[in-house]
């Protein structure tokens, strides 16, 4: 980045932490985060949302994401089942690479053919209806990933979308618009800035 892209960075964050100032506690984390995704170990979310899925992932989860990385590390080690979609070549034979030795991760290569996402979108369609705990939408077509995967949730599991705030996902608000959500912002690892991410949690008998 040239320095007027760091002086823009700087000035935006400084204006999201005087909005938010309860994220400074969350400065040092993104000080001592600095690395690769697959080094560090941390989804590439803001903190408040990495403490949120803490709060939901368990030893009995069923997790399904589109898009691997530091994700993958942290939910391998949380999560009874984790299946990590990834469309680029290169980024999944490292991931490949990386769980081949760790019987709860499944990474497939979904290639682009064509430059199309819809065996990519598809995926998720393998998986039975009611049967994902968390489904985290963090890589191509999010809009389409998303409705694919509303199905494919249990009653009481979430849907989560990064990046929630980009006015072109806002179909995917629409159709999840039933479901009760949270967006949380704020420090993210990796990166001087802040994320944004929309957890949606389906509906369950009773609610």
């Amino acid at each position: 980045m040239n320095l007027p892209g760091k002086i823009r960075t700087g000035r935006r964050l400084a204006g999201q932490l005087a909005r938010t100032p309860s994220e400074l506690r969350n400065v040092p984390r993104t000080v001592r985060s600095q690395g690769t995704p697959l080094d560090v170990g941390l989804p590439w979310l803001a903190f408040v949302v990495i403490d949120r899925l803490d709060e939901i992932v368990g030893p009995e989860s069923s997790v399904f994401e589109f898009g691997g990385g530091g994700s993958t590390v942290w939910f391998a080690e949380r999560a009874r089942q984790v299946t990590s979609i990834e469309h680029d070549p290169e980024w999944a034979a490292l991931l490949e690479e990386r769980f081949a030795a760790t019987p709860n991760v499944d990474v497939r290569h979904v290639a682009a053919a064509g430059g199309s996402y819809d065996e990519y979108v598809a995926s998720v369609e393998s998986f039975p209806d009611d049967s994902l705990d968390v489904v985290l939408v963090d890589g191509r077509s999010r809009v389409r990933c998303a409705l694919a995967a509303m199905p494919k949730v249990r009653p009481g599991g979430f849907l989560v979308l990064d990046d929630s705030q980009r006015k072109y996902y806002g179909p995917a608000h629409e159709a999840l618009a039933p479901w009760p959500h949270e967006t949380l912002q704020g420090m993210a690892p990796y990166k001087f800035d802040f994320g944004v991410t929309t957890f949606w949690r389906r509906p369950a008998e009773g609610d």
